[in-house]
């Protein structure tokens, strides 16, 4: 029955891996002299998915540009962070910041990197985050903070974007990551909301989700 439940746990993180490490937990609590805990571990589950890796992530690297015209948005960028950090009590947070404006990203990145970062944060810059994405050098989960479209996806790459389409295919692929499968579609009577709605079922649709209904509403 240890085996069978250890295939089950296996086979969900495939689709759900917070919650395969979770019944990963409960079962070695339950079976705690199986066989089969040489096979597999929590660090194992964790290495399969670049979002568990970001949410356990004790070490952080900034790439911003902190010399030129977007130096103040680095700036409240990182003091943004910090106050964050302060109200949720993550003390055991390490941060540590590079300036993108006096070398070359690839050569910033690789310093982050040699430092020990576990999830970096940037660039800023959309040229940054070009040659970065076209060198195809991420070795870190990385929470690009501007989006090109013109790019092969990355499995370690997460694009910031106040898009509301892009916020829309987001939302799906977080949905289905967690295991959700059926959804209704609300859209607002406007042009934007339509078109954003018409993003997310694509988007669902493509991940073998079910759009139950879709309705629309006044405004």
């Amino acid at each position: 029955q240890g085996w069978i439940q250890l295939a089950l746990v296996n086979k969900l993180m495939s689709y759900n891996p917070q919650r395969g490490l979770d019944q990963l937990k409960l079962w070695k609590q339950r079976f705690s002299s199986h066989p089969g805990l040489s096979l597999i571990s929590e660090h194992d589950l964790k290495e399969r998915d670049p979002s568990l890796q970001i949410q356990h992530a004790e070490r952080i690297a900034f790439l911003l540009p902190f010399h030129g015209k977007m130096a103040n948005v680095s700036n409240a960028i990182v003091q943004g962070f910090t106050l964050a950090r302060r109200s949720t009590n993550q003390s055991l947070l390490t941060v540590s910041v590079f300036d993108t404006s006096k070398d070359s990203i690839d050569r910033v990145y690789a310093q982050a990197v040699d430092a020990g970062a576990e999830l970096i944060i940037g660039p800023l810059l959309k040229k940054n985050v070009s040659e970065l994405l076209k060198q195809q050098m991420l070795s870190r989960p990385t929470l690009l903070l501007n989006q090109i479209d013109d790019h092969n996806e990355h499995p370690l790459a997460f694009q910031f974007s106040l898009s509301q389409t892009e916020q829309a295919v987001g939302l799906a692929k977080k949905a289905r990551h967690c295991g959700h499968a059926r959804v209704i579609v609300i859209e607002e009577d406007r042009s934007w909301s339509h078109k954003t709605a018409q993003a997310f079922t694509k988007a669902w649709e493509d991940l073998e989700g079910v759009v139950v209904d879709h309705m629309t509403i006044g405004h």
